[in-house]
């Protein structure tokens, strides 16, 4: 390969790193983007998709794990469960059936891509309405 083809590949790689992982170092970052790249060579394009989620699930797990635990409250715990774990389900649905049942009944890529701000959506009004509700009370949200 030339660099000419691994430049576009390494800055696609840490950029979305860097998404994923904001609050690591630009070092750490550079370090998990090179892994991912040297990793993707050796990866059948057929993979493309499901290792690009993987990857870039992995990278946002790890950087929720490494959170302070003074940020660990309710939206923490409920994240996960709202949006990541089905997310990883509608892409291993994509992934292994997008050329039968979710071509012709989920418009294929079209599932995977609504989902994720429907989601995200559905996790914030839950967070916002519980804070707004714990705020009337005067009680706090428990810390996890």
């Amino acid at each position: 390969l030339t660099a000419a083809a691994i430049l576009p590949l390494v800055a696609f790689w840490f950029f979305l790193s860097k998404a994923s992982m904001p609050q690591v170092s630009n070092g750490y970052v550079a370090l998990a983007a090179g892994l991912a790249v040297l990793r993707q060579m050796y990866t059948p394009n057929f993979f493309g998709f499901t290792y690009v989620q993987t990857i870039l699930l992995l990278q946002f797990s790890i950087n929720q794990l490494a959170r302070p635990k003074n940020e660990k409250d309710f939206g923490y715990f409920l994240y996960p469960a709202i949006v990541a774990l089905p997310l990883t389900f509608v892409g291993w649905m994509e992934s292994t059936m997008c050329s039968t049942m979710v071509r012709d009944f989920l418009y294929g890529h079209l599932a995977y891509d609504a989902y994720i701000p429907v989601a995200m959506m559905t996790w914030y009004a839950t967070v916002h309405h519980r804070q707004q509700r714990a705020a009337a009370t005067g009680s706090k949200m428990k810390k996890l």
